[in-house]
């Protein structure tokens, strides 16, 4: 698996190099300009409808503002709904239910944290209004917060790399890749075409895309398009939130399997994109590796030193994924090793998002919304004060997930160090802190908190190469849910709007996609949003991205396989790429590698570890990943160390949703406090006192793992003779950070 997850991410880097050097950048082939300048002159403008799903925004005041603009002479409509069922899928599809609906073309989507330029519509409905059989159009993510604190800076980082090179790469090959639930234009034709929006999972926007891509519909992704938003920046939110982006697409690629795999509307190598890349290998076996291997295969090396853990295996390759994943952030490159530490600690936390999904397990279907702070709210905490004191919240700050694989990993360092005769014990020292920090709640909101920072090195990796790579190669990726235009028709003809996902937009991007339509990744065009900075958040919304893409793959596959409207490469390259690597295989590979497979190579030190294992591969992917946020470099280790904390939580997502679990449809969603919170913190103080609540602040997974990889540090330092402990002490601690809920903001209600 750690080989499918290095082939892959080296494959999106040759794609993304070659589509830099030769600028054959998918979307400048639909001469936008001229498009332009032929609907200024005609005047001719298409009715686009603008959805806003909104949940936990103060009624009154969204009520007062739609008023507002309509005394200004604004079409715009206030709509309630009395009940959540559907979450996001069912707001989007009784949205698209009304009767003014059917005066519109296309539907752009935002969440209510994104902040679209005005120019915003001008640079995506003319892909679509001269290309008809594009259903989607994605811009991507640029967010207002990266600064807040090394969580929103590390998010960031991986998000570009989402962006810049997966949903590129899915656009450029196969026309292929997720929605990503905002910041998107579909064609409302196309979205019905695919079925619509479908609550089945947490990801209805993978869903979306995976059905609308089976009916032949290509996608389109504008890297140059931006669209500001905000990140979550406090652990708990981005907890939640990784919880559903890993939970939701392993439950979809649960669900959609079969029919993605005998769909026969597209080629069979899309099919095998859909099915191998972009569901197995990213949305399980991604998760899988990085936390199997970071945290436990290099602590069980430690532990086991007759197993030895080649260097390729333990460095050179988990090295080149690493840089590969980091390109698209250089101005985060020196937070490259906070963003792997980081990056392991969430990783546990993937993988049982995974898990979860793909066995649909209890927690498959949650949905908590990511909370983030938001730009007023800080303002306002910085003028007053509250007059109460909140009371400590165990479940807010304190993660035993965390804090349990940082104590393990802290003991594979000791054992390493004590017994070994290797280096091992530096990466689990490393590790083994990265854990702690996430566990007992100290990563928190880009330069005020580092959650955000390392939530921005693992999102700029998205947008910047995953998101690049597949709208260059595919002409798709998946849809992001937010901040992206669809062609309406598109939409329709896809099947609209699937709640069977927690990854609606990437349903919906999958189906768009398998019905011909293309889509397109503007890389150059950002839209402004909040990264959750409470590590709550972001383990649901880590829990649904994971948990979502692995049921939609697991929905999608047969129809994928089988689709005839697409090629064979776009059906391997959704299959493959985007699904079975990106959304399964990465997630296993770093939770197996870094906290299963190194610290059984210490607990059974027979078994050696070669470098190229444990060092050099490891080192490449984590360098590549975190190139895309450069200005956080020097965050790596903690992004590594964290990323494989949070794997954890992704292969738990992703099993979830591969098997269809209890926890496969969850929607908890994403808490992001924004900056007006922020600013009303800072400046008052409540009266009234909070109860503490253990679930909030206490992750008992995190603290489980951090103290295992702290055992097979300890055992590696007294009796290993290598240097695995260094590393397990180090994984250990991200885990206990995150367990003790001290990675993220904290933040009182």
């Amino acid at each position: 698996m750690s080989a499918m997850t290095f082939m892959e991410r080296v494959y999106m880097a040759i794609v993304i190099l070659l589509v830099k050097l030769l600028r054959i950048k998918r979307y400048t082939k639909y001469k936008l300009e001229a498009a332009k300048q032929q609907l200024e002159t005609t005047k001719n403008y298409p009715m686009v409808l603008v959805q806003i799903p909104m949940y936990n925004e103060k009624e009154e005041l969204v009520e007062l503002e739609c008023q507002r603009w309509a005394t200004m002479g604004v079409n715009i409509q206030y709509e309630n709904r009395h009940n959540r069922n559907g979450y996001k899928a069912g707001a989007l599809r009784e949205g698209l239910s009304k009767s003014y609906v059917r005066d519109c073309q296309f539907v752009v989507i935002f969440d209510a944290d994104f902040q679209p330029e005005q120019d915003y519509l001008m640079r995506t409905i003319p892909y679509l209004l001269t290309n008809h059989d594009l259903a989607l159009v994605q811009a991507r993510w640029r967010f207002v917060n990266a600064d807040e604190c090394i969580l929103t800076r590390l998010q960031e980082m991986t998000l570009d790399y989402h962006f810049g090179v997966e949903q590129e790469v899915g656009s450029s090959t196969c026309s292929f890749f997720g929605f990503n639930g905002t910041a998107g234009v579909w064609r409302i034709q196309a979205l019905h075409d695919a079925g619509g929006w479908k609550d089945r999972t947490t990801v209805e926007d993978m869903d979306l895309a995976v059905r609308a891509s089976l009916r032949g519909w290509k996608f389109l992704f504008v890297g140059d398009l931006s669209v500001k938003n905000e990140l979550p920046s406090t652990f708990k939110a981005y907890r939640f939130q990784q919880h559903r982006w890993s939970c939701g697409p392993a439950n979809l690629f649960r669900k959609m399997f079969k029919e993605i795999a005998y769909c026969e509307r597209v080629s069979t190598w899309k099919k095998i994109h859909v099915l191998y890349a972009f569901f197995f290998v990213r949305k399980i076996v991604a998760h899988f590796v990085t936390f199997f291997f970071y945290c436990i295969v290099i602590p069980a090396c430690v532990l086991v030193q007759d197993i030895p853990l080649p260097k390729f295996v333990a460095v050179y390759i988990p090295a080149i994924i690493t840089v590969l994943n980091c390109v698209t952030t250089p101005r985060s490159m020196h937070l490259l090793i906070f963003w792997i530490l980081f990056e392991n600690v969430m990783s546990m936390h993937r993988v049982k998002a995974t898990i979860i999904g793909l066995l649909e397990a209890n927690r498959v279907n949650e949905w908590v919304v990511t909370d983030k702070l938001g730009n007023a709210l800080k303002q306002k905490a910085n003028t007053s004060k509250s007059r109460t004191k909140k009371r400590f919240q165990f479940g807010d700050r304190i993660h035993l997930m965390e804090i349990f694989m940082g104590s393990f990993l802290l003991y594979c360092g000791i054992y390493d160090f004590t017994f070994g005769n290797d280096l091992f014990y530096v990466y689990l020292f490393f590790q083994a802190s990265a854990f702690f920090i996430a566990g007992f709640g100290y990563v928190v909101n880009a330069d005020e908190c580092i959650l955000t920072r390392l939530q921005e090195m693992t999102l700029d990796y998205h947008f910047g190469v995953e998101q690049e790579v597949g709208s260059s190669t595919c002409s798709f990726f998946g849809f992001n849910g937010t901040a992206g235009v669809w062609r309406i028709q598109a939409l329709h003809d896809a099947g609209g709007w699937k709640d069977r996902t927690t990854v609606e937009d990437m349903d919906l991007a999958v189906r768009a996609s398998l019905r011909g339509w293309k889509f397109l990744f503007v890389g150059d065009l950002s839209v402004k949003n909040e990264l959750p900075s409470t590590f709550k958040a972001y383990r649901f919304q880590q829990h649904r991205w994971s948990c979502g893409p692995a049921n939609l793959f697991r929905k999608m596959f047969k129809e994928i396989a089988y689709c005839e409207r697409v090629s064979t490469w776009k059906k391997i390259h959704v299959l493959y790429a985007f699904f079975f690597v990106r959304k399964i295989v990465a997630h296993f590979v770093t939770f197996f590698f870094y906290c299963i497979v190194i610290p059984a190579c210490v607990l059974v030190q027979d078994i050696p570890l070669p470098k190229f294992v444990a060092v050099y591969i490891p080192a490449i992917i984590t360098v590549l990943n975190c190139v895309t946020t450069p200005r956080s470099m020097h965050l790596l280790i903690f992004w590594i160390l964290f990323e494989n904390v949070m794997s954890m939580h992704r292969v738990k997502a992703t099993i979830i949703g591969l098997l269809e679990a209890n926890r496969v449809n969850e929607w908890v969603v994403t808490d992001k406090l924004g900056n007006a919170l922020k600013q009303k913190a800072n400046t008052s103080k409540s009266r009234t006192k909070k109860r503490f609540q253990f679930g909030d602040r206490i992750h008992l997974m995190e603290i489980f793992m951090g103290s295992f990889l702290l055992y097979c540090g300890i055992y590696d330092f007294t009796f290993g003779n290598d240097l695995f402990y260094v590393y397990l002490f180090f994984q250990a601690s991200a885990f206990f950070i995150a367990g003790f809920g001290y990675v993220g903001t904290f933040v009182s209600n």
